[in-house]
């Protein structure tokens, strides 16, 4: 955790728990209290509210909240809290690991594409989807700009939204449409460094507990930079409800990565 020119550990365990000195000790029973609380919680009670909300009637110690703002800033990808449904942060926050992966992100992609052809599964790329199309009120499959047909039993939409409602144009399901025509992409701004060493390798992982600011190196955790080399993560949550600088985003994450 950084705040006002300080690192301290950050309670990812119960022995950093123990060891960090940016709560004291009643803090830290106060922590382990709450995080208690946040596991016996259905989540789904809490959907109702926002990530803020949350935290204003959960946690009244000032440590606590900034501490747990920060993470929530970092685990949801938003800076305005009052946007984000606390479900989705509290379900995140008992996640018991975070996985980084060999290789980068193709790995996966590349990995899924072996199983899928191994399984029998016929992909096609390049190929337009111009519609989709209904049987009563479910969705049956998709037409492609070819002419063809696909019958699907479920459909995966994972386009931006302008595009989803394009598709949903000649689809009767006004929830759908209305659910998707109220939301708000997220967008961050993101910095990536590739560096022949690591200068400084004290702080791997580190929380701005001022602003909306989150650094990884994600080469200590997973093969995605050569022998010796390094690659650093990092990322300023934006505020969908405010116009960003992207310039001004570029230079506080320079700073950012200047100061760790």
């Amino acid at each position: 955790l950084y705040e006002q020119g300080r690192f301290y550990d950050a309670p990812a365990s119960m022995s950093t728990l123990l060891r960090t000195d940016f709560l004291t000790p009643a803090e830290k029973w106060l922590f382990v209290k709450l995080f208690m609380k946040i596991l016996r919680t259905r989540t789904a009670h809490v959907g109702g509210q926002s990530v803020r909300a949350w935290l204003d009637r959960e946690v009244h110690n000032v440590h606590l909240s900034r501490m747990l703002s920060a993470f929530a800033r970092t685990m949801t990808y938003c800076a305005n809290l009052d946007l984000i449904s606390a479900d989705i942060f509290l379900e995140r926050l008992t996640l018991s690991d975070i996985r980084y992966i060999d290789d980068g992100w193709q790995s996966i992609v590349d990995s899924l594409y072996v199983k899928a052809i191994e399984a029998g599964v016929h992909i096609l790329t390049r190929t337009r989807v111009c519609e989709l199309f209904q049987q009563g009120e479910r969705i049956e499959g998709l037409g492609l700009a070819d002419g063809r047909r696909v019958a699907a039993r479920a459909v995966v939409l994972a386009t931006p939204l302008a595009e989803a409602l394009r598709l949903l144009d000649g689809v009767d399901s006004a929830p759908l449409r209305q659910t998707l025509a109220t939301a708000e992409p997220l967008r961050i701004a993101c910095l990536d460094v590739a560096l022949s060493c690591l200068p400084v390798p004290q702080h791997a992982v580190v929380f701005d507990l001022e602003q909306p600011r989150f650094l990884t190196t994600q080469s200590l955790f997973a093969h995605v930079a050569p022998k010796d080399g390094a690659l650093i993560h990092t990322f300023k949550q934006l505020d969908p409800a405010r116009p960003g600088d992207s310039h001004q985003d570029e230079r506080e994450l320079e700073e950012w990565l200047d100061l760790i």
